[in-house]
């Protein structure tokens, strides 16, 4: 049978290390594209290159990732990054992001006007820095053709496999999930987060009822805390 790797051609990768990336994320993905020959005859992966902020490396590449970030940066860091970023997609590259990523994204302007998804937990700040973004922080991932964007910090795993998928077919995906133990689709950030009902509709009536009903289930949880506490003592 004739091996996934043999159909396909070569693809390059750029993953981008920018001040405060989360580096297992931004090693895993790499680990994760450098596990793939080993699934199927030792054929040859993608091309993965590390991107460093101080010297981006102007070869143009098939995809590049802004992973995830661990103190709180937020894609204005590095404006050569950004410029980076814009010169690699009008040449072509597929653009990518895993959670805070997204800002990245954001602020080189390729997110106007496409939907995109980032963390749960920066969805505001997200909506306040780009109104004119389509956000869906529910989805785990958004694949609009020429951008992906994941949210989470464990989606950079989703993303790989999306990546792997798009190049190498599904039987790559399903092998590669195999080999990490890892559910290759279907989730989404909505069975993570609480539900979050809109707050600025501007009824102030409205807003006191929901605040109190919140107040409730709070109360409620304690209860259901406590409940084998009481009945250990009785």
């Amino acid at each position: 049978m004739t091996s996934f790797m043999q159909i396909m051609p070569k693809h390059t990768l750029a993953l981008v290390n920018y001040p405060g990336v989360q580096r297992s994320a931004l090693w895993g993905l790499a680990d994760m594209f450098a596990i793939l020959p080993r699934l199927h005859d030792e054929q040859p992966g993608p091309d993965v290159r590390i991107i460093n902020a101080a010297d981006p490396d102007p070869r143009p590449c098939d995809a590049f990732v802004f992973p995830p970030s661990i103190d709180g940066s937020q894609g204005t860091e590095s404006p050569k990054l950004l410029d980076w970023a814009v010169t690699q997609h009008h040449a072509g590259a597929l653009a990518c992001s895993v959670c805070a990523g997204a800002f990245w994204l954001g602020h080189a302007g390729l997110l106007d006007n496409r939907p995109a998804t980032t963390h749960w937990a920066l969805e505001d700040p997200f909506r306040a820095t780009f109104p004119e973004v389509d956000l869906r922080p529910e989805h785990i991932l958004i694949d609009d053709h020429d951008v992906i964007t994941a949210g989470g910090l464990m989606a950079w795993l989703d993303l790989g496999l999306h990546l792997t998928g798009r190049w190498y077919g599904s039987d790559a995906v399903s092998r590669l999930a195999r080999h990490l133990l890892i559910d290759p689709a279907g989730r989404e950030q909505r069975h993570y987060s609480s539900f979050r009902p809109n707050r600025s509709h501007g009824d102030v009536q409205i807003l006191t009822v929901q605040r109190h009903m919140e107040r409730q289930v709070q109360d409620l949880s304690l209860i259901h805390i406590s409940e084998p506490t009481r009945q250990a003592e009785i």
